[in-house]
C-alpha cells in the first residue's frame, strides 16, 4: 500500500524509509522521509480540494526561504500522478525546539539566541504583501469582534477593567502601522535551535499584518527565558532606539489577544479558563496593571 502512494509522488524512486509522524488535521497526513541520497524531507499530503491554499503557502515559503529565512526549504508541490491527493515536500531541520533546548543553556547563550530570533523576525517583517488592505479598518473589526465575544462569554476575567480599558484605548499609532508580511505564531516551539547552535523558524501560518502583532507570542518566550525573550526585543531592532509607540502598541495587543483567548476558553473548560487568568495576572504584573506599558523584566 505504502509503495502504491510512494509511486504516486514524483521523485520517490529517491526516498528509502517513510514513516508517519502526524498531521495537522484529519485530511493531513505527515512523514518524515529518509533519502537515499541528501538530508531528510517531510512529507505533507493533502486532499485535491486544498490546491489552492497549498499551492499559495509553497509560493509563500518559497518566497521566505528566497529572502533569506533559515528555515526548511521548500522542495516540491503538486497533485500525485492519479491525480487522487496533494504533496508537499520540505527539507526537514535538524534540530530541537527552543522550548526543549534554552532551560539547559546559560542565560547568557539564552539571550544570544533570542537575539537571533528577533533579527530574522526583523528579516520576515521587510518583506511587503502582494497585496494591501486597509489596516486601520480591518482591525478595527477585530476589535469588534473580540469586545462582542469577550460581552457574549457571559465569564469574566478577575482583571476584566483594566484589559477592557486598554483594550478600548486604541494606539493612534495603529492606523499608520505598515502591513508586512507576518510569521504568526512566533512561540518556542516554532523556533528550532539547530545542531549548529543557530536558530531557525518553522510554523509559518500565511498572515499578514502589523508586523508588531508576532510579538504577542512574547509571553511564552517569557514563561521559558526572561533573557531570551528580552534578547528577541534587541535583535529585532539591532541596536537602534526602540520606537516610543512599541511598547504601548504590544500592551494593546496583548491586552486584546487575552480578552479574546479568554472568550475561547469559556466554552473550551475550567483548565482552558484557568490557563488564561493565569497569563491575565502574569500580565498584569508586567505592566504594573498596565500603570507602566514597559514590561517590568526590560
Amino acid at each position: 500500500m505504502m509503495g502504491e502512494l510512494l509511486n504516486e509522488i514524483p521523485g520517490s524512486y529517491f526516498f528509502k524509509d517513510l514513516q508517519l509522524i502526524g498531521g495537522s488535521s484529519p485530511l493531513e497526513q505527515t512523514y518524515h522521509v529518509e533519502r537515499k541520497t541528501g538530508s531528510p524531507l517531510l512529507l505533507t499530503l493533502s486532499p485535491c480540494k486544498e490546491y489552492e491554499r497549498k499551492k499559495a503557502e509553497f509560493r509563500f515559503l518559497k518566497r521566505l526561504y528566497s529572502h533569506g529565512i533559515p528555515m526548511s526549504r521548500p522542495e516540491g508541490f503538486g497533485k500525485s500522478k492519479n491525480g487522487k491527493f496533494l504533496y508537499f515536500l520540505s527539507e526537514e531541520i535538524e534540530g530541537a525546539p527552543s522550548n526543549q533546548v534554552i532551560p539547559s543553556l546559560t542565560t547568557a547563550r539564552q539571550y544570544q539566541l533570542g537575539y537571533s530570533a528577533g533579527q530574522i523576525l526583523a528579516k520576515i517583517h521587510e518583506l511587503s504583501p502582494p497585496t494591501s488592505f486597509d489596516w486601520k479598518e480591518y482591525f478595527g473589526q477585530i476589535i469588534d469582534d473580540t469586545l462582542s465575544a469577550y460581552e457574549r462569554c457571559g465569564k469574566h476575567l478577575e482583571q476584566e477593567k483594566l484589559f477592557l480599558g486598554l483594550a478600548e484605548k486604541i494606539p493612534l499609532e495603529i492606523e499608520q502601522r505598515p502591513i508586512r508580511v507576518l510569521h504568526g505564531d512566533f512561540q518556542p516551539k516554532n523556533l528550532i535551535i539547530t545542531a549548529h547552535q543557530t536558530v531557525a523558524v518553522t510554523g509559518f501560518s500565511h498572515q499578514i499584518g502589523d508586523p508588531w502583532c508576532d510579538f504577542c507570542s512574547l509571553p511564552m518566550s517569557y514563561n521559558l527565558s526572561i533573557p531570551f525573550a528580552a534578547g528577541q526585543i534587541d535583535g529585532y531592532f539591532a541596536g537602534k532606539q526602540i520606537p516610543s509607540p512599541f511598547f504601548e502598541t504590544i500592551a494593546f495587543y496583548l491586552a486584546l489577544d487575552t480578552l479574546s483567548a479568554f472568550a475561547w476558553a469559556s466554552v473550551q473548560g475550567i483548565q482552558e479558563m484557568e490557563a488564561v487568568q493565569n497569563n491575565a495576572l502574569i500580565l498584569c504584573e508586567w505592566y504594573q496593571n498596565f500603570e507602566n506599558l514597559i514590561p517590568n523584566w526590560y
